[in-house]
């Protein structure tokens, strides 16, 4: 089961939550201060960035065969694995990690962000919404991948934050 993320305060009145490979290292570390989701809705501004889900994967890709995370859940012994070794696990396997970003938004099927950004624009749309430094951790490079691999079936889990991510101006 995945369960709802806490919110980091950023501000008395600013808070986001630290969704993995959006940020969430940077989120952690820089704002460790947080509230339930279930207090979120006491905050006048919650700021939620989404990132492409397919970038998101890669990302995830290059940090967790970096550490080998699939191996340590598999219980083999560390090895780096190929894109389509990713995808194939991750098609049959939930984890924080690349689990749906839109359903870590909502809370008792209520919605929580008052604002929503892409991810991608973080350093041009930080600066509306506050005057705090935005703290960057743990950035991936660019890594090179078949984007086509599966590539229905990735857009099919996806669905939903690809039509969220597509909606943001």
């Amino acid at each position: 089961m995945i369960h709802p993320l806490n919110w980091h305060i950023v501000e008395p009145d600013l808070i986001i939550p630290g969704i993995p490979r959006v940020g969430s290292t940077s989120v952690t570390k820089g704002f460790p201060h947080m509230v339930t989701p279930q207090d979120a809705k006491n905050y006048k501004r919650r700021l939620a960035f989404i990132r492409h889900p397919i970038q998101r994967l890669i990302s995830a890709f290059g940090h967790l065969n970096k550490l080998g995370y699939i191996d340590m859940v598999e219980g083999d012994p560390p090895k780096e694995r190929s894109w389509e070794e990713f995808i194939d696990y991750i098609l049959s396997h939930t984890d924080r990690h690349w689990f749906p970003q839109i359903r870590r938004l909502y809370f008792n099927a209520r919605w929580i962000p008052t604002h929503l950004e892409r991810f991608e624009n973080l350093d041009a749309v930080w600066p509306n919404y506050t005057k705090v430094e935005f703290p960057h951790y743990n950035k991936t490079g660019y890594i090179p991948v078949t984007n086509n691999y599966r590539k229905e079936e990735i857009e099919s889990y996806y669905i939903k934050d690809l039509e969220l991510w597509h909606g943001i101006a």
